[in-house]
């Protein structure tokens, strides 16, 4: 590769990868401040950011047999793909559904009601979550409290469940599989009440 020796004025490029803090000795990242640099430094500088960061983002070649200004605007632009691809890929996984109630107790959730969990990442249910009772965390899978829904009901039923998550309801077969494929350690929990408002339970 032929040198040139022409110079650019100061610029420093920043490669901030997945918007870690580049100021923080825990995250890893890559930064690069060059001041006034031949078109040597320069190429190599494309080189770098061309086959170990880009091809990730499945970006062609790019070629610097050319004025290094151009060149120099043509990284900067693939640059910013890239940070533009990380930002989805980070603003995604911020989105994620918790996989039950327990996660979202352990992020700050801590009133008991109707939340979208997905367990497995195959679709999002809404369930009734217990964050008060012993510890919080409990994904309600049935409720029985004045007789208002009629539990003699078809296999089909029971299978895909029924009633109203504020009321009473079955949560279903298929949802509970879910629920407790992935995890290794579950705790069931049955709470029983008379007409004079006390409770026992059983874990």
């Amino acid at each position: 590769m032929e040198e040139t020796s022409e110079e650019l004025p100061n610029f420093s490029i920043d490669i901030n990868l997945l918007g870690l803090d580049p100021t923080s000795n825990k995250n890893k990242t890559e930064r690069h401040s060059l001041g006034t640099k031949k078109g040597s430094d320069l190429l190599f500088l494309a080189l770098f950011v061309t086959y170990q960061i880009l091809p990730s983002t499945r970006a062609l070649p790019i070629d610097c047999q050319k004025n290094t200004a151009v060149c120099l605007e043509e990284i900067m632009k693939e640059v910013t793909q890239v940070r533009f691809e990380v930002k989805i890929l980070t603003e995604n996984k911020t989105l994620a559904k918790p996989k039950n109630c327990v996660e979202l107790y352990h992020s700050g959730q801590r009133i008991s009601g109707i939340y979208t969990i997905d367990p497995d990442d195959s679709g999002a249910f809404n369930v009734y979550c217990d964050q008060t009772t012993s510890g919080g965390g409990w994904t309600v899978f049935q409720k029985r409290m004045d007789g208002s829904v009629d539990f003699n009901r078809t296999w089909n039923d029971y299978k895909h469940g029924f009633g109203n998550l504020v009321g009473e309801f079955w949560l279903g077969l298929d949802k509970i599989n879910r629920l407790t494929q992935n995890i290794t350690k579950n705790m069931l929990r049955i709470d029983l009440g008379v007409t004079t408002r006390q409770t026992v339970h059983a874990e």
